[in-house]
This record gives structure tokens, C-alpha cells and sequence, in this order.
């Protein structure tokens, strides 16, 4: 998927479902899909097809499991919905069968938190 068609999905599932008027995707089965429903670590949790993660360092916010629901994707392809903050987020990795896994993941997820969810709350 190019990373514009990824952030469209994340839309979908931002807007509960709909795009422009049109329900295309139940809002139950948004709700159902990036609940916690299999943890699968102290941050981490998985919903239907979803990870999800607490969003933490917003002032005032009581972190849920399911704050942030992500998709990963081959080769570092990466998609967070951050309702709360109103926020689609994709990142492109290297999509190189032996690229670092560590990197892939970990480095999109400290960018979110540390440079995009800080902007975005302060």
C-alpha cells in the first residue's frame, strides 16, 4: 500500500467508520476490533488484527490500553490511530527482507511519542 492509502484506512477508523456521511465500516465493529482483547505484554495489547497501547505523557489523561491501535506491516510499514489526539500516523520502512526488526518498530514508535504526540499536545 502507498503511505497515503494506509493513512486513508487510518481515517476510516478514525472517524468511527465513516468517510465523509457514508458508514462504510460498522462503528460497532471499530469499537469491538481495537478493544483489548489478548495482552500481550506490560505496553502491549491486541485487539482483532490491531496492537494497541496506552497513550502516555498527555496531561490530565488516565492511559487506557487501547488509546493508540496500530497496524505493522512487512519491512517496517507502520499505521497509529490516536483518537484522542485526532491523529493518523504512517510511517514507510525499509521494506528489505532482512532489514533490523528493532529499528523498524521501535524507531517509528519513539518518533510518535516523542516528536509527532508532542507536538500535537503541546
Amino acid at each position: 500500500l502507498r503511505a497515503r492509502d494506509l493513512a486513508k484506512i487510518g481515517q476510516l477508523y478514525l472517524n468511527k467508520g465513516k468517510w465523509g456521511e457514508r458508514q462504510i465500516v460498522p462503528e460497532s465493529w471499530v469499537t469491538e476490533s481495537t478493544k483489548d482483547w489478548i495482552p500481550t505484554g506490560e505496553y502491549e495489547h491486541y485487539g482483532f488484527q490491531w496492537w494497541l497501547r496506552p497513550l502516555t505523557g498527555v496531561e490530565g489523561h488516565n492511559p487506557q490500553t487501547n488509546d493508540i491501535y496500530f497496524a505493522s506491516g512487512y519491512g517496517g510499514q507502520l499505521m497509529y490511530v490516536v483518537p484522542r489526539l485526532d491523529i493518523v500516523v504512517v510511517f514507510q520502512g525499509n521494506c528489505t527482507a532482512n532489514a533490523d526488526t528493532a529499528s523498524q518498530y521501535f524507531v517509528p514508535l519513539l518518533i510518535l511519542y516523542d516528536y509527532v504526540i508532542r507536538a500535537v499536545r503541546d
